[in-house]
C-alpha cells in the first residue's frame, strides 16, 4: 500500500500531451509519396510502352499482346506493392526486363519511332512557307521512307534486325545548286560570235549568217565548272542514289502488280540488269569522246610544257594566261572522264548477289543522272542573255550545178553596180594612163606602142570567146545564159580544188604525222556515203583523190566531166577547216610551238593570208564569184523584164499576138526568183499546175492549129490498141484508139498534155529567143554580162560580153625590155613544165584559123624548127658579147599572150596560148642560096616563110607560130584562172555592214586588226587597232602584255580600186614589220625572265 510521509510535499509530474511534429512527419511523408508517385508513374509508363507500343511488324506486336496477358497476375501483385521503396519500385520493373531484352522488339519501337518523326519533318517541308525550305520536299523521299518501312515490315527477322534506321533524303535540287554556283562565277561566263548556217548534213549553209549570244557556246564550259564545284557534293549523292532506290522499287511494284513479277526482289534484279546494261551502252560512246578530247587537251599541254621548256615563260604575261586555263581545262575534262571510266568500271565489276547488282545500278544511275542534270543546269544557264538572231548573207556563194537559193541571198543591187562599173573604169583609166592598154584611137601595132614595150589590146577573133562571123559579129545563136553558166562553173570548178588544197594543207601544218593517235602518216575527213556521214581515212594524196572524184555526164566517147561530186561537201569541210585554223587564239591553246616558233609560224600565216588575207585570198575569190553571179543574174533579170513586157505588148500579127495571148492566159514566166531560166519540163510542170489551179484558161490563138477549146484543157481520153481488122496493107492501120472508162462505164476526161505541151513550149521558146537578142544588144542597150565579163572589168554591155585581151610585147635583145623578156621566161616554163607533165599542146605555123580544131593541139615541123632557131639566136645575142649587133639579123619579134586562143569560129574556146611573130628581116636571114626553093639550103626556105605567114596573117609581119594548149594548164598569172579582183573592194561588197575586216595573227593576241570602210562614192577609209608588246619589268612584276593603240586614215583613191588595194596590202607590210618587232621582244623577255 502507499506510504505517504508526512511533511513531504508530494510530487506530481506535469506530464503535457504530445505533439507530433508535422512539418518533419509532412517532409518524409511527401518524400516517400514522391517516390511512389515516380516509380509509380516509371512502371506505369514502361506498362504503357510495352502494353501499347508503336510497333510496325506483326510479329513483334503478337509478342507484345502476348507479354501483356503474361505478365497480368504480376501487375495485380506491383498493384499491392509499396513503390516507394526503391527496392519494390526495381522489382516492378524488372517484370518488364524481357520484353526490353528482345532486339527485335526494341528494333521495331526504335523504327517506327524514327519513321513518324522524319515524316513529319518531310510534312513540315511541303507546309513551309518557306520557299528554301520548302523547296528539299519531293516526293521521292517519301516513297524511298515507304518502301523502307515496306521492307522492314515484311523483311525476315534478322533482315529487320539489320536494317538502317529511315531518315528523309531532302530533294538536292542539283539544278538550283550549279544555278547558284553559275551565277556567282567571276568573271561570268558570255561569249559572242558570229557564224554561217548549217545544212542537215553538217556542212556549212553560207545563206544565213547567224549572230550567237551564250548558249551552246558557253553550254562546255558551265558544265565543266559545276561538274568541277558540285559532283562529290554529299547532299547532292545521297538524293540521286535515292532516287535510284525509288525507281527500282517502283519498277518491281508495276512488275508485280502486271504480273511480271513473283515477287520484289524479281522486279529489282530485272531493274538492275537492265539498268546496268543500258547506262553501260550509253555511256560507251561518252568515254570514246571524252577521251579524244581530253587527249586533244593533254597533247596541247605537253606542247605548252615543250614550249615553256624551251622558251621560258614571263610570269604575269598573255602566254602564262593561256597556258593555265588550258591547264584547267584538262583538269575539268580528266574530272568528267574519270567520273564516266568510273561508271564503266562499276558496270563491267562482276557481282554475286542481287544486293550486289542494285547498288551497282544505283551508283550506276546515279552517276549518270548526276552528269545528266548538271548539263540540264549548264544548259539552262547558258541560255540566259541568249541571243540566236539569222539574217540573210546577200551575197552568199551557192553551189555545184547553179542551184542556188537567190531569194535569201539578194544582192544589193546599186552596190554591185558600183563595183562592176567603177572597177572598170577605174581599171581601164589606170591601165591606159600607164600605157599597159592602148587606147580607143591608138594603133596597137603603131611605133608609139611597140616602143613601150607591151600593152594590151582587144578583139582579135581568136580571143572572143564565141563564135563569130566573117566581120568579127557575135554568131546570133549565141547562148548568153549557157555562157554564164559555164563561166561559173568553169570558176567554181577551179576554186573548189584551191578549197582542197587549203584544207590538206591545213590538216598538214596542224598535225604534220598525221590527225590519227598512232601519228602514222594518215588523215581523216567526213564524207557522205550513201545518205550518211562516214570518216574517210587515208594519206594525204588519197584524201585528195577521194574528195575530188568528178562528176561524169554520158558513156563512153560522149561522157564529160561536169563538176566534182563533193561540191558541196567540201565548202562545209573548207569553212570549217578555214574557221578553225585562222582561229590563232585557239590554235595557240592547243599548240603554242606552232604559233610561237618562227620556222613552223611562217607556213601558218602563209596558210592564213592564202585562206582569209587581204590578196586574193580563197574567201575573196569565193566572195568575188559571189558577187560576179548575183550581179551579173540581176543584169539578166532587167533585161528580160524588158523583153518580156515588149514581147506581150506588140501588135497584132503573128508570134508576138499569139504570145500576148498566152501571157493574158496567164502563162507565166520563164524565169524563177533566183533570176535564172528554168528547163522546159520544170516550166511545163508549172503551167500544168497552174491549169489544174485554174490560174490559167486556154486561149484562143491566131495562125496556127489550136486543136482544143476546152477553157480547162480537158478532153475524152483513148487509148491505143492492136487493130483486130489490120491485114498488113496500107489502108488498115495496125493500132486504133479506143475510149477510156472509168469503174462507172464513163468515157474518162483528163488534160489534152500535147496541147498544154504545145503551147508551153511555143511561149517559154518565144520568151527566151528574144532574151537572148536582148543579151547580145540586138535590141538596144540593155544590160547583159557573164561572170567572165563582170570580173574581167568589162562592163555591162554587150561589147564586154565576151571580151578577152591580148598582151602584146617586143622582144628586141638590143634593147632592154624586162616585161617582154619576163613573159617570154613565162612562155618557156610553161612549155617545159608542160613536157615534164606529158600533157600534149599544139605548135601552130601560121593562122590559127588554118587548123582544124581536131589538130589545135599537135605540133607542125616548120613551127618546131622556126621556134628553135629563134631560141638558138636569142642565147647567142643575150650570152655572146662577140655576136654581131646589126638589127637586120637579131632575133626581135611581137610576142603576143591570150587567155583564150582559139579559133575564130568556135564558140566556146577552152585553149590559152602565144603567138609568136618573127621580124620580115629575121626570117629572111633564115633563107640561102637565092629566090629558088630548089636551091635553097639555109635554114628556112621560101615556102616555110610563107606558111609562118599563114592566110589571116599581116601580109608583111606574117602570123608566126603560136603555141595553144588547155586554160585548165595556163600557169600565167595573167591566165583566166588568175583573174583580178579587188580583194578588199569585193569583201566590202559581199558583206552587209559596208566595211572588211582583216587581222594580223600573233599567238593569243593578233598584233593589228583593221577595217576597211566604204564611207562614200570612192571613198574609203581604214580603221586598225595596233598592239605592242609591253616588256617585262621584274621590279614590277609587270608587262609581258599588250598595249593597244587605234587609229584612223583615209585612203588615197586617186588610183582607183588597185590603189584601194595596194595601200591597204601596205599597210599589212607594216602591221607585219609590228609583228617582227612584237615577236623579237617577247623572245628576249622569254630568254632573260621566262621560267622554264
Amino acid at each position: 500500500m502507499a506510504t505517504y510521509i508526512k511533511g513531504s510535499k508530494s510530487y506530481v509530474p506535469d506530464i503535457k500531451p504530445f505533439t507530433p511534429d508535422y512539418k518533419f512527419l509532412s517532409a518524409v511523408l511527401e518524400t516517400r509519396t514522391d517516390k511512389y508517385d515516380a516509380n509509380f508513374k516509371a512502371t506505369n509508363d514502361v506498362y504503357n510502352k510495352v502494353v501499347y507500343a508503336d510497333l510496325s511488324r506483326q510479329d513483334t506486336k503478337e509478342r507484345r499482346d502476348q507479354f501483356a496477358e503474361q505478365i497480368g497476375p504480376q501487375i495485380e501483385k506491383i498493384s499491392g506493392m509499396d513503390l516507394s521503396l526503391q527496392q519494390n519500385a526495381d522489382n516492378a520493373r524488372s517484370v518488364f526486363a524481357p520484353f526490353y531484352q528482345d532486339d527485335l522488339t526494341v528494333k521495331d519501337i526504335v523504327f517506327t519511332s524514327k519513321y513518324r518523326d522524319e515524316m513529319a519533318y518531310a510534312n513540315r517541308l511541303l507546309d513551309s512557307t518557306d520557299s528554301k525550305m520548302h523547296e528539299r520536299y519531293w516526293e521521292t523521299g517519301i516513297r524511298g521512307m515507304q518502301y523502307r518501312m515496306d521492307d522492314f515490315i515484311n523483311g525476315s527477322e534478322q533482315q529487320a534486325l539489320q536494317a538502317q534506321l529511315p531518315k528523309y533524303i531532302q530533294d538536292a535540287d542539283l539544278f538550283e545548286l550549279a544555278t547558284e554556283y553559275l551565277e556567282g562565277m567571276d568573271p561570268p561566263l558570255k561569249m559572242k560570235v558570229d557564224h554561217y548556217g548549217e545544212n542537215s548534213d553538217g556542212t556549212a549553209n553560207t545563206d544565213w549568217i547567224i549572230t550567237e549570244q551564250n548558249g551552246r557556246l558557253i553550254t562546255g564550259q558551265a558544265l565543266q565548272a559545276v561538274q568541277s564545284a558540285l559532283l562529290d557534293n554529299p547532299t547532292v549523292q545521297r538524293a540521286y542514289q535515292e532516287d535510284a532506290f525509288v525507281k527500282s522499287r517502283n519498277f518491281a511494284s508495276q512488275g508485280m502488280q502486271a504480273g511480271q513479277f513473283t515477287s520484289v526482289d524479281q522486279g529489282q534484279e530485272a531493274w538492275a540488269q537492265e539498268t546496268i546494261a543500258r547506262i553501260n551502252e550509253l555511256n560507251t560512246p561518252e568515254i570514246q569522246k571524252a577521251t579524244q578530247e581530253l587527249k586533244k587537251i593533254q597533247n596541247a599541254n605537253v606542247n605548252w610544257d615543250n614550249y615553256q621548256a624551251n622558251n621560258g615563260i614571263v610570269p604575269g604575261s598573255d602566254l602564262e594566261t593561256m597556258m593555265m586555263e588550258q591547264q584547267s581545262a584538262a583538269e575539268a575534262m580528266q574530272a568528267a572522264l574519270d567520273a564516266k571510266v568510273n561508271i564503266q568500271t562499276l558496270a563491267n565489276t562482276p557481282t554475286k548477289s542481287l544486293q550486289g547488282n542494285l547498288n551497282k545500278a544505283y551508283n550506276l544511275l546515279m552517276n549518270y543522272n548526276i552528269s545528266g542534270d548538271m548539263k540540264k543546269a549548264a544548259v539552262n544557264f547558258s541560255a540566259r542573255d541568249q541571243e540566236y538572231t539569222m539574217r540573210v548573207n546577200e551575197y552568199a556563194k551557192q553551189e555545184k550545178q547553179f542551184k542556188y537559193d537567190m531569194s535569201k541571198i539578194r544582192a544589193n543591187a546599186e552596190n554591185a553596180l558600183i563595183l562592176q562599173r567603177q572597177k572598170a573604169k577605174d581599171a581601164r583609166d589606170l591601165a591606159i594612163a600607164k600605157g599597159d592598154i592602148v587606147g580607143d584611137n591608138e594603133d596597137p601595132n603603131s611605133l608609139r606602142s611597140l616602143l613601150k614595150g607591151t600593152n594590151v589590146s582587144f578583139g582579135d577573133a581568136s580571143t572572143i570567146n564565141a563564135e563569130v562571123d566573117s566581120d568579127g559579129e557575135i554568131d546570133g545563136d549565141y547562148d548568153v545564159t549557157l555562157a554564164n553558166d559555164e563561166a561559173f562553173m568553169r570558176r567554181d570548178n577551179l576554186l573548189f580544188t584551191r578549197q582542197v588544197d587549203n584544207i590538206l594543207d591545213a590538216k598538214q601544218i596542224l598535225n604534220p604525222k598525221g590527225d590519227s593517235a598512232a601519228e602514222d602518216g594518215t588523215w581523216g575527213v567526213t564524207i557522205m556515203q550513201d545518205g550518211e556521214e562516214v570518216e574517210f581515212r587515208g594519206t594525204i594524196e588519197k584524201i585528195k583523190e577521194k574528195l575530188t572524184t568528178p562528176t561524169i555526164e554520158g558513156e563512153g566517147e560522149d561522157s564529160k566531166i561536169t563538176g566534182y561530186a563533193n561540191r558541196n561537201l567540201v565548202n562545209g569541210l573548207y569553212s570549217k577547216t578555214r574557221d578553225e585554223f585562222v582561229n590563232t587564239y585557239e590554235q595557240t591553246k592547243n599548240n603554242a610551238n606552232l604559233t610561237g616558233n618562227d620556222t613552223s609560224f611562217q607556213p601558218y600565216q602563209d596558210l592564213y593570208n592564202s585562206m582569209v588575207g587581204p590578196e586574193n585570198s580563197t574567201d575573196i575569190q569565193i566572195d568575188g564569184l559571189n558577187t560576179a553571179m548575183t550581179t551579173v543574174l540581176e543584169s539578166h533579170r532587167d533585161t528580160y523584164d524588158l523583153m518580156k513586157a515588149n514581147l506581150e505588148s506588140r501588135g497584132e500579127s503573128g508570134f508576138d499576138k499569139n504570145a500576148k495571148e498566152l501571157a493574158d492566159a496567164g502563162f507565166p514566166t520563164i524565169m524563177n526568183d533566183q533570176n535564172q531560166i528554168i528547163s522546159k519540163a520544170e516550166y511545163y510542170e508549172i503551167v500544168k499546175q497552174k491549169i489544174d489551179n485554174g490560174e490559167i484558161k486556154n486561149p484562143d490563138l491566131s495562125g496556127v492549129w489550136d486543136g482544143n477549146d476546152d477553157v480547162k484543157y480537158k478532153k475524152y481520153l483513148y487509148k491505143e490498141v492492136a487493130n483486130p481488122n489490120y491485114t498488113g496493107s496500107n489502108y488498115s492501120p495496125a493500132t486504133i484508139k479506143t475510149p477510156m472508162y472509168d469503174a462507172n462505164g464513163n468515157h474518162m476526161i483528163g488534160f489534152d498534155e500535147a496541147e498544154i505541151k504545145s503551147e508551153a513550149n511555143r511561149y517559154y521558146d518565144q520568151l527566151y529567143t528574144l532574151f537572148q537578142k536582148g543579151l547580145l544588144g540586138t535590141q538596144g542597150d540593155l544590160p547583159t554580162g557573164t561572170v567572165d565579163s563582170f570580173l574581167g572589168g568589162y562592163g555591162d554591155s554587150a561589147d564586154g560580153l565576151t571580151m578577152s585581151p591580148t598582151y602584146n610585147y617586143t622582144i628586141n635583145p638590143l634593147t632592154n625590155n624586162a616585161q617582154g623578156e619576163a613573159e617570154l621566161g613565162m612562155l618557156i616554163q610553161q612549155i617545159n613544165g608542160l613536157e615534164r607533165q606529158g600533157t600534149p599542146y599544139g605548135l601552130i605555123t601560121g593562122s590559127i584559123d588554118d587548123v582544124d580544131s581536131d589538130e589545135l593541139l599537135m605540133s607542125d615541123p616548120i613551127a618546131q624548127r622556126a621556134w628553135n632557131l629563134y631560141k638558138e639566136d636569142l642565147n647567142t645575142w643575150y650570152n655572146n658579147p662577140k655576136r654581131s649587133n646589126t638589127d637586120a639579123i637579131a632575133p626581135i619579134a611581137t610576142m603576143q599572150y591570150k587567155p583564150v586562143y582559139g579559133r575564130s569560129e568556135d564558140g566556146k574556146k577552152t585553149t590559152a596560148g602565144y603567138q609568136i611573130i618573127f621580124s620580115p628581116e629575121w626570117l629572111a636571114s633564115k633563107v640561102k642560096g637565092g629566090s629558088d626553093v630548089s636551091t635553097q639550103y639555109g635554114a628556112l626556105s621560101t615556102s616555110d616563110i610563107l606558111a609562118l605567114r599563114g592566110s589571116g596573117g599581116n601580109e608583111k609581119i606574117g602570123s608566126g607560130v603560136s603555141f595553144v594548149y588547155e586554160q585548165k594548164d595556163d600557169t600565167n598569172i595573167k591566165s583566166v584562172n588568175n583573174s583580178y579582183y579587188s580583194g578588199i573592194n569585193t569583201a566590202i561588197m559581199s558583206s552587209q555592214n559596208g566595211y572588211a575586216d582583216y587581222t594580223v595573227p600573233d599567238m593569243g593576241t593578233p598584233t593589228a586588226e583593221y577595217r576597211v570602210s566604204r564611207v562614200g562614192a570612192g571613198e574609203y577609209n581604214m580603221n586598225y587597232t595596233l598592239n605592242t608588246y609591253v616588256p617585262y619589268n621584274p621590279e614590277t612584276k609587270l608587262g609581258g602584255t599588250y598595249r593597244p593603240t587605234s587609229f584612223t586614215q583615209p585612203i588615197d583613191m586617186s588610183l582607183g580600186l588597185r590603189g584601194l588595194d595596194g595601200q591597204v596590202f601596205k599597210a599589212k607590210s607594216y602591221f607585219e614589220s609590228i609583228r617582227a618587232e612584237n615577236r623579237l621582244a617577247t623572245q628576249k623577255d622569254q630568254k632573260q625572265y621566262g621560267i622554264k
